[in-house]
């Protein structure tokens, strides 16, 4: 098959499609519901699905979707994923298609990586007799919470056929609508979260001789955090730590016994993980033992760093600057400190994760994730279905 051939009819199908595309992420925009509780979003997409030949993987449990688009010939299987979970949020826009689940809302893009896959399974369909090989489409839920990521992999989502290349997607509002980011590397932070227990002398607060102040406490392992973990790491390995919540006490006049610091922390490998675990264990013994109280700490460990395949990028690159050119392909420069549990399946299988642009002043989308008067410009819906059906005809061609 020509490749400059099938690139137009890509562009012609997905000019098309575009309303039922819209209609898709509309609905489901609408209809937004927390982790591991997307029972009608599954119901939802399988009845999409249903109107094509592919697998649906029974293995998986839960709100999980595993569909295999078989090619005409033996190959290679590539896979897409895309995220389904919402967020307690209340939206703040004015569309008229705004969530109906009150505090309830797509403000992370979920969205919109839904409608990336099936439109791409809506075009891919109609070129399956000239694939090498599978292509895969992972809906998958809890990527906000628990991190479904780790139990899809578990029920087999990178099996039957085995998944060679994978490519995961953010929309992303940092930068312009036609435009995809792409970085080789780590892209992503771990979000990794601690819980700090400082057990003191509660008393009065005229006596501070009397007592161990665990809110003094708190303050010295907060300040300390600063010159005693991250300025001696090294400046090359980027680390954030910030608490986020800090509970003790309720009266003016009164030293409680107990006070309590949570938050996070935030690095892109497994040797950062471990530095700051360890360091962070032994400020807190030397603050508190030093002042006579007692601490206890909990370090958890949350998803991995997300960290991107050089070979896997090259080749989004080559692909997707032939359909939305060389100028609309960005380098990233700098990693976010968001997170993300698609790097469980990079840790099993090599492949990226992309940012689709979505960002429009013109049309006032200037709105970050998480923010509940986000949403997306429409227009990169196509974008994002370019970049996927292109890579995936090119990877099994």
């Amino acid at each position: 098959m020509d490749k400059k051939n099938y690139i137009d009819i890509i562009n012609k199908k997905i000019e098309q499609l575009y309303p039922e595309f819209v209609k898709i992420r509309r609905y489901l925009h609408e209809n937004p519901e927390l982790s591991t509780k997307e029972f009608n979003t599954q119901k939802y997409l399988l009845h999409l699905l249903d109107k094509y030949d592919v697998q649906i993987d029974s293995n998986i449990k839960g709100t999980g979707i595993c569909a295999t688009l078989k090619g005409k010939l033996p190959g290679k299987t590539i896979a897409f994923r895309g995220d389904m979970d919402a967020l307690n949020i209340k939206e703040e826009t004015d569309l008229p298609f705004k969530s109906n689940n009150d505090e309830v809302m797509h403000a992370c893009g979920h969205d919109s990586h839904m409608t990336f896959l099936i439109g791409s399974l809506m075009i891919l369909s109609e070129f399956r007799n000239h694939l090498k090989g599978n292509i895969k489409f992972i809906f998958q839920p809890a990527e906000e919470s628990i991190g479904g990521a780790k139990e899809m992999i578990e029920d087999g989502a990178l099996n039957n056929p085995k998944v060679d290349l994978i490519i995961g997607s953010h929309i992303w509002p940092e930068i312009n609508t036609g435009t995809i980011g792409l970085k080789k590397g780590p892209i992503m932070s771990s979000p990794d979260i601690f819980d700090i227990k400082i057990i003191g002398k509660g008393g009065h607060a005229g006596k501070p001789d009397k007592v161990v102040d665990p809110i003094l406490l708190a303050g010295e392992i907060i300040t300390s955090i600063e010159n005693k973990i991250l300025r001696p790491s090294d400046p090359f390995e980027p680390i954030v730590i910030t608490s986020c919540s800090i509970n003790g006490g309720n009266s003016y006049n009164v030293v409680p016994d107990i006070c309590t610091i949570k938050g996070t922390v935030r690095t892109f490998s497994e040797d950062s993980r471990v530095y700051v675990e360890e360091k962070m264990k032994n400020l807190i013994d030397s603050v508190v033992n030093l002042s006579g109280g007692k601490s206890e700490f909990k370090y958890i460990k949350r998803f991995p760093p997300t960290i991107n395949d050089s070979n896997a990028i090259d080749f989004i690159k080559g692909s997707a600057s032939e359909i939305i050119g060389n100028s609309n392909v960005l380098n990233i420069k700098y990693p976010s400190m968001s997170s993300e549990d698609f790097s469980y399946f990079l840790n099993e299988v090599p492949g990226a994760y992309i940012f689709i642009g979505t960002r429009c002043e013109n049309k006032n989308l200037i709105y970050d994730l998480h923010n509940p008067k986000f949403t997306i410009d429409e227009e990169a819906l196509k974008i994002g279905i370019k970049v996927f059906v292109k890579s995936a005809l090119d990877y099994l061609q």
